[in-house]
């Protein structure tokens, strides 16, 4: 069965949309959770480790704590992983578009080579009859027939080829404002992470530079 180029880009662009490495956006670590103990102590845990701190640190603690925002940081990270989504599916979408422009172009070059081919062949009969001593009038008719459909199927492929070419260029200049703002929301996600870390970082430090490992 003969599969159009058509399908056959549908096709790719799916098998593109499932095979595309998804981007790696991590995501904001837990932030240390914290009991209350007695005599205004606190006891602070985090990757499986606990650590008892006085009360004197509790102002630290809270601060830090209220510095990172993880619910904030966490919805900034949703965010960003649909957007990735979109970003991925957008660019299978140019890939796909792109495939065909691809495709028009491929078989035109292939008539085109045929063409010069055929002609070659024609002006070679036409110089040296001898070599060709099997070519009979009706060769050289069905030759000239081929040469002129071979003509016309490039005028075709052209008006295709350039038709597939513009859509390509239109998609990638329609999507590309929304690529570019999928990258930036993706770096300012991660300075995000960044700002969020710090507190976080600095908190696990004081929980073991202060604290009571229980």
């Amino acid at each position: 069965m003969k599969v159009s180029p058509a399908l056959l880009a549908l096709l790719s662009g799916a098998i593109l949309v499932m095979a595309a490495p998804v981007e790696e956006t991590p995501a904001p670590p837990l932030p240390p959770t914290l009991y209350a103990q007695p005599a205004g102590k606190i006891k602070v845990r985090f990757e499986g480790k606990s650590f008892l701190l006085a009360e004197e640190f509790k102002p630290a603690v809270t601060r830090l704590l209220g510095e990172a925002n993880y619910a904030k940081t966490r919805e900034f990270y949703l965010s960003v992983r649909r957007s990735l989504t979109e970003k991925i599916l957008l660019e299978a979408k140019i890939r796909q578009v792109e495939s065909l422009a691809k495709g028009a172009n491929d078989r035109l070059e292939n008539l085109r080579a045929k063409h010069v081919e055929l002609k070659a062949k024609l002006l070679a009969m036409r110089l040296d009859p001898e070599a060709f001593p099997d070519a009979d009038l009706d060769s050289y008719v069905r030759l000239g027939t081929s040469i002129a459909a071979t003509a016309a199927q490039i005028d075709r492929e052209e008006e295709l080829a350039a038709s597939a070419q513009g859509k390509f260029e239109d998609m990638r200049l329609k999507v590309e404002p929304a690529l570019q703002a999928a990258r930036k929301l993706s770096d300012d996600y991660l300075e995000t992470l960044k700002a969020y870390e710090r507190p976080i970082t600095e908190l696990r430090e004081l929980a073991v530079a202060k604290g009571t490992a229980l």
